[in-house]
């Protein structure tokens, strides 16, 4: 009988260390998708924020004046409400633009920027920095790894200049691609340059905005989401709305284990950036991880109730012989 219940016990304290080590892959595999991380790193002091997208079908044409409207009904409805504080948003779309450096022609994705697109989605700079993106006539981009040496060989490009569409353009750094798992796959192996989106307008890359960002303050759960949402004016199936904030924790992570080839599968009019579809990678893996956390954890929780109620019954015997002698 001692032996069983030690091997009993034992097994429950395997099964916890497993659970625990899931659920600590989990955390670890999540935090990898700095790009939905945006509200964490802007928050200080109590008030509460939470990062909040929409990707935008390319049939309405979303364009500056566009985003420029969304930002002026967000800032009244800060202003109206009882969340009025500091926030910020950002909005990009890709485009194929052809590169040119001397004698060299690359053809390359454009990932075309607006707002504070590098607080949400921040580069690893091998050389140089960031544009500033406050200055609308702003000339500056920056390459990643690949196109900087299929044009230059080389990754320190200080003071040098790249054509795009006739435009000559200063190169304000050079930025390493994401190479591993999701986030790695999701990017791909295309030559890549990031370009203001107004830029992108003059030289010629003028397609439709399909992804706005905003981090908002959010002092009850779904706030400001329903900020963004009354603050669109796009037609109901051109838009999809979703919080980036919360989305690899474990209840969520648990929830979509049951509808996992509804993850898988891509039915949405809308345009996924590399960014969100490596994230929706990564919820199929933090679900799965969830999911086989809540399994490993359902034995020693039964073993831990199971011994409380067999204390329970030894106390009370104990009483009871107490009170008769």
């Amino acid at each position: 009988m001692k032996r069983k219940h030690i091997a009993r016990t034992g097994a429950g304290a395997l099964c916890a260390l497993l659970a625990a080590a899931l659920l600590a892959a989990q955390r670890f595999y999540s935090g990898s998708f700095g790009d939905q991380y945006a509200a964490e790193r802007w928050e200080s002091g109590e008030k509460r924020y939470s990062q909040v997208t929409c990707f935008i079908s390319n049939d309405e044409s979303c364009g500056y004046d566009d985003v420029m409207e969304i930002n002026e009904s967000i800032e009244d409805a800060l202003a109206e409400g009882a969340a009025e504080g500091r926030w910020l948003s950002s909005y990009s779309m890709e485009a194929k633009v052809t590169v040119s450096a001397g004698s060299k022609t690359v053809r390359a994705r454009a990932i075309c920027t607006g707002g504070d697109f590098f607080l949400f989605h921040p580069l690893d700079m091998i050389s140089g920095w960031t544009y500033k993106e406050d200055a609308l006539s702003g000339d500056a981009v920056v390459l990643d790894m690949r196109l900087a040496w299929s044009l230059f060989g080389g990754y320190e490009l200080k003071g040098k200049t790249v054509e795009i569409g006739g435009w000559k353009c200063l190169i304000a750094g050079v930025s390493r691609p994401p190479r591993r798992g999701a986030a790695g796959e999701a990017y791909g192996e295309e030559p890549t340059v990031y370009l203001p989106y107004n830029l992108a307008y003059r030289t010629g890359a003028d397609k439709a905005i399909n992804c706005y960002e905003a981090v908002l303050p959010n002092p009850v759960s779904g706030y400001a989401l329903g900020i963004l949402e009354d603050a669109l004016d796009f037609s109901e199936g051109n838009y999809e709305l979703m919080e980036n904030t919360g989305r690899f924790g474990f209840l969520k992570s648990l929830k979509r284990a049951g509808g996992l080839s509804g993850l898988a599968r891509k039915d949405s009019p809308v345009y996924y950036p590399y960014w969100e579809n490596a994230a929706r990678s990564g919820e199929i893996i933090c679900s799965v991880l969830a999911a086989s956390a809540a399994a490993l954890a359902v034995y020693p929780l039964l073993l831990i109730a199971l011994y409380l109620i067999k204390l329970i019954k030894f106390l009370r015997r104990s009483k009871n012989v107490e009170t008769i002698c």
